[in-house]
């Protein structure tokens, strides 16, 4: 569920094109918590480069990201 949220937030911030969107003008900065609940190695390592890729595109747009990472304990089984 998560994996999906990085998807969107990712596919909504291209990072070849460090553009002005008409959604960002005016916005000086962005706050943004990211849930880490993934179970497995392989799905958290997509999520952690979705957060940087997505950290480096806002950062090239100057809008001061500060981004939170809570990372939580998952049951398996």
């Amino acid at each position: 569920m998560c994996l999906a949220a990085f998807i969107v937030v990712l596919s909504c911030l291209s990072c070849a094109l460090a553009e002005e969107y008409n959604a960002m003008k005016g916005v000086k900065s962005v706050n943004a918590m990211f849930d880490m609940r993934v179970a497995n190695l392989q799905s958290a390592i997509v999520a952690l480069n979705l957060i940087h890729d997505t950290y480096k595109e806002l950062a090239a747009m100057k809008k001061k990201p500060v981004f939170v990472v809570v990372f939580m304990g998952v049951r398996s089984g």
